[in-house]
């Protein structure tokens, strides 16, 4: 009852203000509550009807192909809010295709800044492959898309460099000392589960020189750059994520006289990057 009239109330853009009325201070309206409180307390089991239907609103949640329908829980509070950011956001695209590229954690924007950071690392790929053709060998292997490290590998340039057993072996070691995410303290995670992460992983780009021996992990990060070291922590944490698999790569590329190296460009706020930094490592 009191959901529906204060929905009437918005609707007719009226203005409600709840007040928190202290217990048994002579308020009427308070202790006529209290006093139908007390009178339904008293009722019989027998008499009580639990079946009449209620003028209580319910709603219905669509979560994939489920429909749930309750009162207004939580859940359905939680609901109108994701709604309301799904709105909001189709009505900025409408005014402006940008995306804030610092929000990734944010589901109603999650896709546009996706895909921001995907267009970044296009431009920038494009650029690297202009200056290979310039006076080296160096072929890029992913320009157009993404991929993960499996799908590499099934590649006949990658299997050039190392076969897939070669590089799990070296980065074996250092890929199982990263923790694993809702482990299971009484059940040790078996090594294939460990295998399946490494391969899953995504580079921003690969370039391999097979000329030169020269292989190129290529990543790119964006962060907020109020501060003025944004690009040694972005740069960290680029080595950071991908330690094991660079760990196996210089392992194995020692063995077999290549040049391993990581190269990591960072942009701004606005997906940027640093003149100086973009020069830097065209010189690589």
């Amino acid at each position: 009852m009191i959901v529906c009239l204060l929905t009437q109330r918005v609707r007719a853009g009226r203005a409600t203000f709840l007040i928190k009325v202290r217990s048994h201070r002579g308020e009427p309206i308070n202790e006529r509550a209290d006093t139908l409180a007390e009178e339904r307390r008293e009722i019989s089991d027998d008499d009580k009807r639990w079946d009449d239907r209620t003028d209580w609103m319910t709603f219905e949640v669509r979560k994939g192909n489920t429909t749930v329908r309750s009162v207004c829980t939580n859940s359905v509070r939680n609901a109108f809010r994701k709604q309301a950011g799904w709105a909001k956001l189709q009505e900025a695209r409408a005014a402006a295709a940008i995306g804030h590229i610092q929000s990734a954690g944010c589901l109603g924007q999650k896709e546009v800044v996706t895909a921001t950071h995907n267009a970044c690392i296009r431009e920038l790929l494009q650029e690297v492959d202009v200056h290979g053709k310039a006076d080296r060998h160096m072929k890029l292997l992913t320009i157009e898309t993404k991929r993960r490290l499996g799908t590499l590998w099934d590649q006949e340039q990658c299997t050039q460099f190392c076969s897939r057993d070669e590089l799990w072996e070296a980065a074996k070691e250092e890929e199982m000392k990263i923790p694993w995410k809702a482990a299971n303290e009484e059940s040790p995670i078996p090594e294939e589960q460990y295998q399946e992460r490494f391969w899953r992983r995504r580079l921003d780009g690969i370039g391999l020189d097979m000329v030169n021996k020269e292989f190129l992990a290529i990543e790119f990060k964006r962060t907020r750059d109020a501060r003025s070291n944004y690009v040694e922590r972005a740069t960290t944490v680029a080595q950071e994520q991908y330690t094991s698999l660079l760990t196996g790569l210089q392992a194995v590329g020692q063995v077999k006289g290549w040049n391993v190296q990581q190269i990591v460009f960072v942009g701004g706020t606005c997906g940027s990057v640093h003149v100086e930094s973009f020069n830097q490592n065209m010189k690589v």
